[in-house]
């Protein structure tokens, strides 16, 4: 972000800046896990270049992007475009839900980067819904969108604690995806719950629901 910076009245160092916005976010997420509500990383990086008076030669969503751009990276899971163009030729409806502090403008074009084929009716990013997984109400939200009961619904997602207990909490089906996870997986599977390691296996699955 320094490479951009037009106003810098304090002579803010870049080691400075980078402990002082890594301690307010630290200090905002703190209770993340165990809060329904979302943070908007916006409030964060706001409070943080405002409190040294930064000013950038960017507008306001070119800051948030090239701050993404850079603490973050993403690539395609291993067969998630067969399953996209799978679900769309069948004419199953897609859509996302994502726990992200980053806008719902920042994270379709982070999709939409990867994937540049998709066909997701909706792309929710919690930081603008208040609530976030594993809550009932961002899940509630994304079924009144799609016009659809829970029951009707698959949710895909490889984390137990947010994605797969809030989908079955929620009435939707839950599909634990683990095949982004390269750590040691010692959870066991939830009950009610389809677990897959490739996105090829769901294709299979829903060929023989």
């Amino acid at each position: 972000m320094f490479k951009h910076i037009n106003h810098n009245p304090y002579n803010a160092r870049i080691d400075e800046v980078a402990t002082f916005s890594e301690k307010v976010f630290y200090q905002a997420i703190k209770d993340r896990n165990t809060s329904p509500l979302e943070i908007h990383n916006n409030a964060i990086q706001n409070y943080t270049y405002e409190y040294f008076d930064l000013k950038f030669n960017l507008s306001t969503s070119e800051v948030e992007s090239t701050f993404e751009g850079a603490a973050s990276s993403a690539m395609p899971t291993d067969g998630i475009c067969d399953l996209l163009n799978y679900l769309n030729d069948t004419g199953i409806r897609t859509g996302v839900i994502s726990n992200m502090c980053f806008s719902g403008q920042m994270l379709e074009e982070r999709i939409k980067r990867y994937l540049p084929d998709h066909n997701f009716e909706f792309i929710i990013s919690t930081s603008e819904y208040l609530y976030r997984k594993p809550d009932k109400r961002i899940f509630e939200l994304a079924l009144r969108k799609a016009h659809l009961k829970p029951s009707d619904v698959w949710y895909c997602g490889d984390q137990i604690a947010y994605d797969v207990n809030g989908a079955k909490n929620s009435g939707l089906r839950p599909v634990w995806y683990t095949g982004s996870i390269y750590t040691e997986i010692k959870e066991p599977i939830p009950k009610d719950c389809l677990h897959i390691k490739h996105w090829s296996e769901l294709i299979t699955l829903l060929k023989n629901e």
